[in-house]
């Protein structure tokens, strides 16, 4: 059956009290209020999980992450949590805290790490969880929920053409609010951007002011942006050695034949640069369309190499 996680419904407050003496979790703060703030996991008419925030101010508390025994080890709780910092970042949240004795490990895997009590924010340290709840031995931790921006990086050998074409197609398509910034680079680069993808990116309107070849050793710079993503676009790059980026980034190939590479008539030359540009803004598209969590990067490798086969 589909897990689908919905919000609070006061059908669901003896169940969540229940589960949560079942896990030894106190209920004794648990107010309608509070509970406004809770997500519940569900596998058809089953309810198998809870996760529920305090809000105080631009900060957090995330608590009472519980999954059912029959349950544990599928994922379940990781989709609470991002459930939960979703409903938070809504509501105005900056910063998510927690305090954990036994889960470390997998709040370390969504991106929490540790922090002293005395340095989280004084509405956190003063909430029953932390002054009275909790004893001294569970671990605080925290995560911020503002946005970053993320550095996408498209190679090919020359840089002359299909990367140039993803870098204006990804800077155009993104929107501000999605802080994407797309970049190319090649290991060979040619000493000028093809004609014929200048004039596919003019013929969609698309910007072309600022767009260069560049090696990709520009990108391995201690001042130049740190990438989340790369994508290699020509079997070359794929089976060269990269550098090894900062931050390792998700790597994914998405390859495409070299429309430059393309002989015979100025329209056949003409319409093989429309095909890449055709299929580099169909990837691109769903790339965007696609939920960009590197807390779990195989799930989201194996979706952007999926992408990459359209």
């Amino acid at each position: 059956m589909a897990l689908t996680i919905t919000p609070f419904d006061s059908a669901d407050e003896a169940w969540i009290r229940t589960l949560l003496a079942s896990a030894h979790l106190t209920t004794a703060d648990m107010t309608t209020g509070l509970l406004g703030n809770f997500v519940v996991a569900r596998e058809g008419q089953s309810r198998i999980g809870i996760a529920g925030v305090e809000l105080h101010g631009t900060s957090g508390l995330l608590r009472s992450v519980v999954v059912e025994t029959s349950a544990r080890g599928t994922g379940v709780g990781r989709r609470l949590v991002q459930a939960i910092e979703v409903h938070a970042r809504a509501h105005g949240i900056r910063q998510l805290f927690l305090l954990t004795q036994t889960a470390r490990d997998f709040f370390a895997r969504l991106g929490y790490h540790p922090l002293a009590r005395s340095e989280a924010p004084a509405a956190i340290q003063a909430t029953r969880e932390f002054v009275k709840l909790c004893p001294a031995s569970c671990e605080c931790m925290t995560k911020s929920l503002e946005r970053p921006t993320h550095h996408v990086l498209f190679l090919c050998t020359g840089n002359s053409a299909r990367s140039i074409l993803a870098e204006a197609i990804l800077n155009h398509l993104a929107q501000p609010e999605a802080r994407i910034r797309a970049f190319s680079a090649g290991s060979e680069p040619k000493t000028c951007i093809h004609p014929l993808a200048l004039e596919i990116l003019e013929e969609n309107h698309l910007p072309t002011a600022g767009l260069r070849t560049k090696s990709w050793s520009e990108s391995d710079q201690p001042d130049a942006p740190r990438m989340d993503f790369v994508f290699t676009l020509c079997d070359q790059a794929a089976r060269e050695t990269c550098p090894v980026w900062p931050g390792h980034p998700v790597t994914v190939h998405w390859g495409l034949s070299d429309p430059a590479a393309v002989t015979g008539s100025a329209d056949r030359r003409r319409q093989a640069f429309r095909e890449t540009y055709r299929v580099l803004y169909r990837r691109i598209v769903l790339f965007l369309d696609s939920p960009l969590d590197l807390s779990d990067r195989p799930a989201l490798k194996t979706r952007l190499q999926e992408i990459g086969q359209l």
